[in-house]
């Protein structure tokens, strides 16, 4: 299908009545020039379910569009998915790597999870450089309600705004008051690109159809003869042709197959995600709502599907925006000519970097030392030469999760000794408040899953042995706690990379902070406390091996006080198992062991024949050619007399949404 995008773009001005014809070139020069120097891209992540058991699968697809056009884009390599808490703590992690053009995958809920609300974000480190605009979907664990997001707050442009707009149904009436200045231009802008720019006098209309304007959110706005903004309308356009639904049906085909067609009204190749889950309530949020609205609404929009449940609902949409901020494209700086780059490149491969040191006789940067990285498991080697300052970057790797390395570090002298720091990956942080993990959360055991989602809990006698292994008498009262079995869980190459998954706590190179703990002498980083013994001076922490980790206690509020004067700026407390090597071993070994995050294998496809599964088959790589695709699922996997939902979504590769729903009785 022909995109209608760029030609509603160039056609609108032309198009609109009651308006100055003259345009004046200079908004959109600025704004093309922001696409061309940061392209922005929009995120949406489809699940099987919304509702799950603690150890249950989640089945996802993650689809990157650019953000102007919506047509896939493939710059990055990788995708990530995290299961969050309500208070932005990192449950689990996961990278996928791009297959046939889909990112998709699985998240396994970890099986002690706490019944309680969670969200899934997803992400590349691409897409996440811009704040404020995260892919959130919202699920819950357990019997507990679907989490709801915080929409931001309008600053205080309605209450003293000089633009009006009436909503007439098949138009919008944009009027400025009286009050306002002669000289003003009036610019509309959707999705980064200037639809009009013109001149608009005070007191007389101006109609905007909706059927000219793009599917999506558009902003009204008034500028000055100086070039400053004063008046900023947003709204929203239903129609278009950014969007299809797509028919579904089935039959069966044979007697242990069934035949599942989706159609499209139009002949167009698409990527599509399916997913069929038992009865008909299952419907989980629609890319169409998600790319066009809540993706353009800083902080995003909880169920953005409730405002097209039983048609548009114009009045909550307008609603929502009146009291919601859509700064996705800067507009007082870009009209002031201060461009914004991306603050971070597009991911297309892995890379392994980090810091060659000479540890003994004297300690020193390993200026020009030969590093070598090696993986007998994946047949990997490979060989880097690190600057004068000892620093090395090795690329072009590509590992699957689970990968374990060796590295080593050698200067040419075998009476000097060796280390290497490898730098851990840095994540987009999640805004969230100060959280301890261990603290109010109700832990579920499951004996037995009954019929539907109904779990029966029997009679449990729970007995265990009395551990004495404390970090001192002080562990009780941490503010947060990891134990060697959560450690492992979330599988953290170094002790960094923990660190930076605690909520309050930032990270500055490879020092931690915690935050709002500033002494006398201004900032000071967090006290490192090995097996209850603060420790004098700086201490490098990549010289602790993650399997040599009992626990790890953070004190970062009143309770660091037990520590005494060391402890005001925080202390991060580390325990040791027994046995672990001496301190002083581990500053000598020339060979250290570290497993990053690497890409989940490939598995999107899902047919199940558990009676007691929600999620009956999943497909996350549906290639529709020519409008059309025919999925062939075995009988088994659908029980005979029972509802089913089938749920389609996907974008087409010129950038139109596709969204598909059908309920099914076979």
């Amino acid at each position: 299908m022909k995109r209608f995008f760029l030609f509603i773009v160039i056609m609108l001005t032309a198009a609109m009545t009651s308006r100055p014809q003259q345009i004046c070139p200079n908004v959109s020069m600025l704004f093309n020039k922001q696409r061309q120097l940061y392209p922005q891209e929009k995120l949406f992540i489809h699940t099987d379910r919304t509702s799950y058991m603690p150890g249950e699968r989640i089945w996802l697809c993650i689809y990157a569009v650019d953000a102007t056009s919506l047509i896939p884009t493939d710059a990055d390599m990788y995708a990530y998915a995290e299961l969050l808490d309500t208070q932005g703590f990192t449950i689990k992690r996961i990278k996928i790597a791009r297959h046939n053009g889909a990112y998709a995958g699985y998240l396994d809920t970890p099986k002690d999870l706490a019944e309680e609300q969670c969200f899934l974000r997803c992400y590349t480190l691409y897409s996440a450089g811009l704040h404020g605009y995260e892919c959130l979907t919202p699920i819950s664990i357990g019997s507990s309600p679907a989490p709801v997001t915080d929409i931001q707050t309008a600053d205080a442009w309605e209450k003293s705004n000089p633009l009006h707009c009436t909503d007439t149904g098949q138009a919008f009436k944009i009027m400025l008051d009286n009050s306002a200045a002669k000289a003003v231009k009036l610019a509309v802008i959707s999705r980064g690109c200037v639809c009009y720019d013109g001149q608009i006098k005070p007191g007389e209309p101006m109609v905007f159809p909706k059927k000219e304007l793009p599917e999506g959110i558009s902003q009204f706005i008034a500028i000055d003869s100086a070039g400053a903004v004063f008046g900023i309308k947003s709204v929203f356009s239903p129609y278009g042709k950014e969007s299809v639904k797509a028919t579904i049906t089935a039959h069966a085909e044979f007697s242990d197959s069934i035949r599942l067609n989706i159609c499209l009204p139009s002949q167009i190749s698409a990527h599509m995600s399916v997913a069929i889950t038992k009865g008909h309530d299952n419907k989980t949020p629609s890319i169409i709502p998600q790319i066009l609205l809540s993706q353009d609404v800083r902080g995003g929009v909880a169920d953005a599907d409730r405002f097209f449940a039983n048609g548009y609902n114009a009045a909550a949409v307008d609603s929502l925006l009146h009291r919601s901020v859509c700064d996705r494209y800067c507009v007082d700086s870009i009209l002031a000519g201060q461009f914004t780059q991306p603050p971070v490149k597009h991911e297309v491969s892995q890379t392994i970097s980090g810091k060659a040191i000479v540890t003994a006789p004297y300690p020193r940067d390993a200026s020009f030392a030969k590093v070598s990285i090696i993986s007998p498991n994946a047949d990997m080697y490979a060989v880097a030469t690190a600057d004068k300052y000892g620093n090395f970057a090795i690329s072009g790797l590509d590992y699957p999760d689970g990968t374990t390395f060796a590295v080593n570090a050698s200067v040419g002298n075998q009476y000097e000794k060796t280390a290497v720091r490898i730098d851990e990956t840095t994540y987009p942080p999640v805004d969230s408040a100060s959280i301890a993990v261990q603290s109010g959360r109700r832990w579920a055991v499951f004996n037995d899953i009954a019929s539907g989602r109904t779990i029966r809990l029997h009679n449990v006698d729970v007995a265990a042995a009395r551990r004495d292994k404390h970090n001192g008498t002080f562990s009780g009262m941490a503010d947060f706690s990891m134990t060697a079995d959560q450690l492992a869980y979330i599988d953290a190459t170094c002790i960094h990379e923990v660190l930076r998954r605690i909520p309050g706590i930032y990270m500055k190179g490879d020092t931690a902070y915690v935050r709002s703990k500033i002494s006398v002498y201004g900032k000071s980083h967090a006290a490192i406390a090995i097996d209850g013994v603060i420790l004098d001076g700086d201490y490098d922490l990549d010289i602790i091996q993650m399997q040599d980790v009992e626990r790890i206690d953070v004190f970062k509020t009143g309770s660091a006080a037990i520590w005494g004067a060391k402890g005001g700026p925080g202390v991060i407390s580390i325990t040791l198992k027994n046995g672990a090597s001496s301190l002083d071993g581990m500053t000598l070994n020339r060979v250290s062991r570290f497993k990053p995050l690497g890409y989940q294998k490939p598995e999107h496809v899902h047919s199940s024949e558990n009676a007691k599964s929600m999620t009956l088959y999943w497909n996350g790589n549906v290639r529709l050619c020519n409008g059309n695709a025919t999925i062939t699922i075995p009988k088994s996997s659908l029980p005979r007399g029972s509802a089913f939902t089938v749920q389609a979504e996907g974008v087409s590769d010129d950038g139109i949404l596709l969204h598909g729903i059908a309920h099914l009785e076979f």
